[in-house]
């Protein structure tokens, strides 16, 4: 994963790269194909030096013990410019992953910035809206001024018609009347407005409410903001130190991981038990064969009987019970047959069931098993 990490962030800065770049759409692409190869091939280049740098170690390690100069000089030239580069690899795939970080969370904080300005200027302007009342408390005193009987003549008619919409002067009552609809008119203005600007409101403040606090008070990389408040340093000069800090890990993982399981491998308990054989100048051990283990098997849990057989699955199931209790892996069913073969055990199928001849188990445990 680290390997296909970085080998993406490659792709992605030769992509970025002036070079590859062709701003003549006629040639717009020829410019793409020649992208799409080129981050082909970084991929596969720093995945086969990837491969080498890990396995470097393991070559110098096997040089010096062979007494191969020529193969360990290489070795040593070739260890460390391999980690240089993907040193700066590491350090490419940091970069990018922290811009990109910063990249949303500025986005996010840029968001969170123009919701508290137009909190702010919302709220102001409704302060400066002197109206409480509702519009349809201020259309209803319209309605009924309008309705208003006025006497024109020897008759009484509503004023709205009386007066031809407020455009002819009846009476002192009339303009009166005319003057407070027009007042209530324009307060009804200020009482929608009024409304408009509390459903904005209302709208600015949920979309601020699934902002993070973060976002809230502006912070566009919260790991470089905790850092440089820790250490004090610039947070220019902490990210820097961070990414630098972060490809070192990377290349500590990828260029030892292999290492450490090697030892790791070496530490666990070996599944094959040591045999010692003696020998006219010194003793040797040697780990046991299969058809050792088998041979120690048939001489513990099974004796000779011409008269008897047993079936080959549960011969094979009981060694498997023993292996597993003896602290090793069992062979296959067809591998033991072979080795079973060998020590010269004849078999015989009998009612379709293969049966080894001669053998017996030593306890009747092991024939109910």
């Amino acid at each position: 994963r680290i390997t296909a990490a970085r080998s993406r962030s490659f792709a992605l800065i030769s992509m970025m790269s002036p070079f590859t770049r062709h701003p003549s759409t006629s040639h717009a692409h020829r410019g793409h194909f020649y992208i799409a190869q080129r981050g082909h091939l970084n991929f596969a280049l720093t995945v086969a030096l990837e491969g080498w740098k890990v396995l470097l170690p393991f070559v110098i390690l096997a040089a010096w013990r062979d007494k191969r100069i020529v193969a360990l000089g290489l070795a040593l030239i070739l260890w460390p410019l391999l980690t240089a580069y993907s040193f700066v690899g590491g350090l490419g795939f940091s970069e990018l992953n922290r811009a990109a970080l910063a990249g949303t969370r500025g986005a996010s904080s840029d968001r969170a910035a123009t919701f508290k300005t137009d909190i702010a200027d919302i709220t102001s302007r409704l302060i400066a809206i002197p109206t409480k009342r509702s519009p349809d408390e201020i259309e209803a005193a319209i309605t009924a001024r309008r309705q208003t009987a006025i006497r024109t003549g020897n008759e009484a008619k509503p004023l709205w018609i009386a007066s031809d919409v407020c455009k002819t002067i009846v009476s002192k009552r009339s303009t009166e009347l005319c003057a407070e609809i027009a007042t209530l008119t324009q307060e009804l203005a200020q009482a929608n407005e009024r409304v408009r600007l509390e459903t904005r409101l209302a709208t600015v403040r949920e979309h601020l409410s699934q902002v993070s606090g973060l976002d809230w008070e502006g912070v566009t990389d919260p790991q470089i903001s905790a850092a440089a408040a820790i250490t004090g340093f610039d947070p220019t000069a902490t990210r820097r130190i961070i990414n630098v800090g972060f490809a070192a890990l990377l290349e500590l993982v990828g260029g030892l991981g292999l290492f450490f399981s090697s030892l790791l491998r070496e530490t666990r308990p070996d599944t094959l038990r040591p045999v010692v054989t003696a020998n006219a100048c010194n003793d040797t051990v040697t780990p046991e064969s299969d058809e050792d283990r088998l041979g120690r098997y048939l001489g513990a849990c099974t004796e000779t009987d011409a008269t008897s057989t047993i079936v080959a699955s549960k011969l094979h199931a009981d060694y498997s019970r023993w292996a597993h209790d003896d602290g090793a892996d069992p062979v296959s069913l067809t591998t033991f047959g072979n080795l079973i073969a060998k020590r010269g055990i004849a078999k015989q199928k009998v009612d379709g069931l293969m049966h080894y001849q001669g053998l017996a188990f030593k306890s009747d445990t092991r024939v109910a098993a």
